[in-house]
């Protein structure tokens, strides 16, 4: 059991590293400064390609985590700290905003009081969809849990089809479906399905990790190739790669490219086993903070007055130099954050957040139970 949580830290880990990387190539500046048709702009798509799938690895973490094949009573308290910690973030950088740029607000579309609502004015995409999902896991989880190994593979299947497949090949860069291209609950909900897929079926897989690692290169090869052709033969800067017809359609959580590029770094990762007990403890470490390296960089003021274009600096270098700085101060950032989260950790243990949201939901829930309807 130890081994497992270990390794789903690990790709916990690496995923918001990948997460990282992804912004500090796009947000950060780097990419907006490359040479169509340069070796660095080549190599800058491609680890931006490999990047993109992260996102959805780590919502198929929750459907691995999260679904039990035994029947149990689900904690609907696990919301509670995880909200906390949210505002707790959302709330502080807009303070600390308010405070010492407060002209800031006057240039962005962000509010002074959306860092207190950082749901409803959807501060944290992932957060917000990923809120709207947590209320339905009890009863997905009876669905799965009550379904035969053939009907969930139709099941799995045929989401991914109408919702991946037919809009990528049918509707020209089209959401008929309401995904948003994966920035909603609907597409988190899918992904979950798919990691509570793996969970109970995923010993069936026999491929070895270095095929898997093949599929992830080649399924990120796709759309970075098709891209780079469509931007050297029609694309004049760079703000028309996302607007050309096959660059617009690969670069999205729900491109079937990026799907299976999800599914196999999570394949890859999947029961690797940690022999180190330094690496054991690096990843006991870093791991926990995970979620808050992403609140802190992506909140929106952070995003647009801090991290963006900070990083134009790597373009300047060749291709080598570019990406192992990108992977440089991803790591850097990652370990200044993480660092910075464990204080807000102590916190929220000296004041017991988790023991008293479960509590609070408990004592909510006898009241409901002994109120009497009349």
């Amino acid at each position: 059991m130890k081994k497992r949580l270990l390794w789903i830290d690990m790709l916990k880990i690496t995923s918001m590293l990948m997460i990282l990387i992804l912004h500090i190539f796009l947000n950060g500046g780097i990419l907006y400064r490359l040479e169509i048709g340069s070796a660095e702009y080549a190599a800058g798509w491609f680890i931006e390609s490999v990047c993109y799938c992260a996102v959805n690895c780590y919502a198929i973490i929750t459907g691995y985590l999260m679904y039990r094949p035994e029947k149990e009573k689900f904690n609907y308290s696990r919301i509670i700290p995880l909200w906390l910690q949210v505002f707790f973030y959302s709330a502080a950088i807009t303070v600390v905003f308010l405070l010492t740029d407060p002209e800031c607000f006057a240039e962005s579309d962000y509010s002074a009081a959306s860092g207190f609502m950082p749901v409803l004015s959807n501060t944290y995409w992932y957060f917000t969809s990923y809120f709207g999902m947590f209320f339905f896991i009890p009863f997905m989880n009876v669905m799965i849990r009550n379904i035969d190994k053939k009907e969930f593979t139709v099941l799995v299947g045929t989401a991914f089809a109408v919702l991946s497949f037919i809009p990528f090949t049918f509707t020209y860069r089209k959401d008929p479906f309401g995904t948003q291209f994966g920035y909603s609950t609907v597409w988190l909900a899918v992904l979950y399905l798919a990691g509570a897929y793996i969970k109970r079926f995923g010993d069936d897989f026999t491929l070895k990790k270095r095929t898997w690692a093949a599929v992830l290169v080649f399924s990120s090869l796709i759309p970075c190739v098709s891209s780079l052709a469509l931007d050297y033969t029609s694309a004049k800067d760079f703000e028309n790669v996302y607007s050309t017809d096959l660059g617009g359609l690969t670069y999205n959580y729900t491109s079937p490219f990026t799907v299976i590029s999800a599914v196999s770094l999570f394949m890859l990762f999947k029961d690797a086993e940690i022999r180190s007990r330094l690496a054991e403890k690096l990843i006991n470490f870093f791991a926990p903070a995970s979620f808050s390296v992403y609140l802190i960089h992506t909140h929106p003021l952070v995003f647009e007055f801090i991290f963006k274009d900070k990083f134009v600096f790597l373009a300047g270098y060749n291709a080598a130099v570019m990406l192992l700085g990108g992977i440089f101060c991803a790591v850097f950032l990652y370990a200044v954050l993480s660092a910075a989260d464990h204080i807000r950790m102590a916190l929220f243990k000296a004041l017991k957040v988790s023991r008293n949201s479960e509590r609070l939901v408990n004592s909510l829930t006898d009241r409901l139970k002994s109120m009497k309807v009349r």
